[in-house]
């Protein structure tokens, strides 16, 4: 994610050593790739099938004269967006040599933009809304769609099973899923916010969560399957990560979350777990 409150340093820095390894070839195991914001889906950070043995060494880097967001790492390419100006561009790079393969701008009222990977191609959504799939291999726009009734959007898309989901603010806040193969919406639910949750997807359901707000929807329908209003939450929407393999916090995956409690602006550390299937609290 590009050009929102917490700025990456504007290099792109690839560290790699002999101690990289892989239980089986890395690049076989998608699970091992990373695709989204968080590495996948789920944005717990998990890479399946790697181990990393320090100490490591800088392969390469690339300067850009604006902040870079996260890296999408695919088989050989590694893709990023960066803002040079008043603008962003998504950037494949070799992930080998740091050399780029192609560059593509993308357009907008303020300079950011987030992406994904899914299935061939990288999605970008800009500040405005519009979603634009690219050709992974040449950054050629496939199809190119406007996500309506927002004009604000700053939640980096998940693209997963086909669909591209998103979620966008300024009048409430709305989430969305869009059809991967040729930009099609097939769903949208309304929202408080909108801003700054970037979907997380589990097989069933699509998880956002806004200040006091915390969603879960059908990821394949729409239909909402819980709303969580346990009050205490200020400020802005965030994403929040789940998944087994990680202890999740807010809406999570594969079972349950964890949310921890504020009064007063303080993190008392106390707990709050919700059964991901129904919300239940526990």
């Amino acid at each position: 994610m590009v050009g929102d409150g917490v700025r990456f340093k504007q290099a792109l820095v690839l560290l790699l050593l002999g101690g990289l390894t892989s239980a089986a070839p890395a690049l076989a195991d998608a699970g091992s790739q990373s695709v989204a914001y968080q590495l996948n889906p789920a944005h717990d950070g998990y890479a399946s099938g790697v181990v990393i043995a320090p100490p490591l060494t800088r392969a390469w880097s690339d300067a850009f004269s604006g902040a870079v967001s996260y890296p999408l790492v695919v088989g050989s390419t590694v893709y990023v967006s960066a803002v040079g100006g008043s603008a962003t561009t998504v950037d494949a790079l070799d992930r080998a040599t740091g050399a780029t393969r192609w560059q593509h701008a993308i357009g907008g009222t303020y300079p950011w933009s987030g992406i994904a990977y899914d299935g061939g191609r990288v999605f970008v959504v800009n500040s405005d809304g519009l979603l634009t799939a690219l050709d992974a291999s040449t950054g050629d726009t496939v199809w190119s769609t406007q996500l309506p009734g927002q004009y604000s959007f700053s939640s980096p898309p998940t693209a997963v099973g086909g669909i591209v989901y998103d979620s966008g603010a300024g009048n409430g806040g709305t989430v969305y899923a869009t059809s991967e193969a040729g930009g099609a919406l097939l769903w949208s639910q309304p929202v408080a916010n909108g801003d700054n949750s970037s979907p997380a997807v589990d097989g069933s359901n699509v998880y956002v969560t806004y200040p006091d707000n915390y969603y879960a929807f059908n990821r394949l329908t729409g239909a909402l399957v819980w709303h969580d209003t346990p009050g205490g939450d200020g400020g802005g929407g965030r994403t929040h990560p789940g998944g087994r393999r990680r202890p999740p916090v807010h809406p999570g995956l594969d079972g349950f979350a964890i949310r921890r409690l504020r009064v007063d602006g303080r993190d008392r550390g106390s707990a709050r777990l919700h059964d991901d299937a129904r919300g239940r609290r526990r």
